[in-house]
């Protein structure tokens, strides 16, 4: 839980693009989390991206960690990172009731990229 609390406490990757190709908003069921996420993508790479709204502790870590694993990745690349590897990238023992607040910036980055 270390690593969740110190992204929540200093997030990467959180606030607003200047210039966005993707983008999309969802909504937690958990934690009632409203995240917006945000996606620069140029000549098939994801070149920027960023998130923010309401989000509980754990949904922070996850969008931040995330964000983290993919920029700089082709969309296809992107769009094949599944929950596990966020799940241990944050290094701790996360019970199965909150993985849907790890999953909320996988899906909102998959809606993204498919919105265009």
């Amino acid at each position: 839980m270390d690593r969740i609390l110190e992204l929540y406490r200093h997030p990467k990757h959180r606030g607003r693009l200047a210039v966005v190709t993707h983008g999309a908003e969802l909504q937690g069921k958990v934690c009632g989390d409203r995240l917006v996420l945000e996606v620069f993508v140029k000549d098939g790479q994801i070149e920027a991206a960023s998130f923010s709204g309401e989000c509980c502790a754990v949904t922070t870590a996850a969008a931040s960690t995330l964000l983290e694993r993919v920029i700089g990745k082709s969309i296809a690349q992107a769009m094949a990172v599944e929950t596990q590897q966020v799940i241990a990238d944050l290094q701790g023992d996360i019970p199965k009731g909150r993985w849907e607040c790890i999953d909320l910036p996988r899906q909102a980055l998959v809606a993204s990229l498919q919105s265009q």
